[in-house]
């Protein structure tokens, strides 16, 4: 009697180890395949920025795209010349503030003057 009680036991721990392990294995390939259906928040976000430039259209022309990559090669170009032959920069002042510069911001009406802003404030 005992003999057959630990094969009885012996065979219900086997077969709850092998539903156990199906199931546990159907629950994993469930969540790879979730993943694979959803996309990450990086891609969300370039695609969000993409659409932004590319209004109204919903991507970018590629023709389009190299010709104002060409235009503006062709412009840097020009402005990189002008700037060789510039006259040095100069401080201006204040020069006993501290800090980085966070941002730069060129005249529209004189290309001669940039202001920068620093992370303390003020220009």
């Amino acid at each position: 009697m005992k003999h057959l009680s630990n094969r009885i036991l012996l065979t219900l721990l086997f077969v709850s180890a092998v539903f156990s392990f199906l199931f546990t294995s159907s629950q994993i390939s469930n969540v790879l395949l979730d993943n694979t259906k959803h996309e990450s928040g990086a891609k969300i976000a370039l695609n969000f920025i993409n659409r932004m430039r590319a209004y109204p259209n919903n991507d970018i022309p590629k023709a389009k795209f190299m010709e104002e990559y060409k235009k503006n090669k062709t412009r840097l170009s020009k402005t990189s010349a002008s700037i060789q032959e510039s006259e040095p920069w100069r401080a201006m002042g204040p020069l006993n503030v501290p800090g980085r510069m966070i941002s730069l911001a060129l005249n529209p009406q004189n290309s001669k003057t940039l202001y920068t802003g620093a992370a303390t404030g003020g220009l």
